[in-house]
């Protein structure tokens, strides 16, 4: 069985899709995994991609959404861990080593899930901040590029659909509510343009009801008080890390 199930839902955005899987082909090395395209577009719009890349068809061809592309991905696959990738994303030929870093972040059992820095991210995952060392304990992981342990999504209940938004602020909550560590890896950059397509399907933040308009993040905010409570949401969404990380040292017997 390969490592690591990768998966990538879509809605006809080529211009992006496609560089995203081309430089995770070519610049992914040392880890066996398996790549899966949810196609949330047009029936046809996923035809071009290479036949090695598994492509999976919505009920009807029509858009269920982020979260529901990801439960279709999750039941499709088998692979022990879990990446899931927005379609623009771009991997670096200076990172080929990437996903091997977070592969290596899941080899301790405590931690259930781990993410790398980027350019348009959150939190401690951010490049403009400044922090000294290569790994952090996190408060939360922004879900665009966020490597999971099946087991202990299993284990906390999986994706909630329900939800506006705030799926990745969620499932943090619940990861850490079962005692579970996050991993922040800077060691990683990855490129991600970022908010692609909540512009075309929801129009601009600016827009009334646009993609992080005042308007989506007061009923993401709602949602997430109303699901956990407002201490532990104000103790998630906080920008600093809990702590720096330092795997476990392996003790011979």
């Amino acid at each position: 069985m390969r490592q690591v199930a990768i998966i990538i839902p879509t809605m006809d955005n080529r211009a992006y899709l496609e560089p995203c899987l081309a430089s995770l082909v070519e610049h992914t090395t040392s880890v066996d995994y398996q790549i899966y395209v949810v196609n949330n577009g047009e029936p046809g719009s996923c035809a071009w991609v290479d036949p090695r890349i598994a492509v999976l068809h919505t009920p009807g061809g029509g858009n269920i959404g982020w979260e529901r592309a990801l439960e279709m991905g999750l039941a499709a696959s088998a692979e022990p861990r879990v990446l899931f990738l927005n379609d623009d994303v771009l991997f670096l030929r200076t990172q080929p080593h990437w996903l091997s870093h977070l592969v290596a972040d899941l080899d301790d059992p405590h931690v259930a899930a781990a993410g790398p820095s980027s350019n348009m991210v959150a939190g401690p995952q951010s490049m403009a901040q400044q922090l000294p060392v290569p790994r952090y304990q996190a408060r939360y992981l922004i879900g665009f590029c966020m490597l999971v342990q099946r087991s202990a999504l299993n284990e906390v209940g999986g994706i909630d659909t329900g939800l506006p938004g705030g799926d990745d602020i969620d499932l943090s909550i619940r990861f850490r509510q079962h005692g579970y560590t996050l991993v922040c890896d800077r060691r990683i950059f990855v490129h991600h343009y970022g908010f692609r397509t909540g512009y075309r399907v929801f129009g601009h933040f600016e827009a009334p009801g646009g993609w992080n308009s005042r308007e989506m993040i007061n009923a993401t905010t709602a949602a997430l008080i109303a699901k956990h409570g407002q201490t532990a949401f104000d103790y998630a969404w906080r920008n600093d890390p809990l702590g720096e990380y330092t795997a476990p040292v392996a003790v011979g017997v």
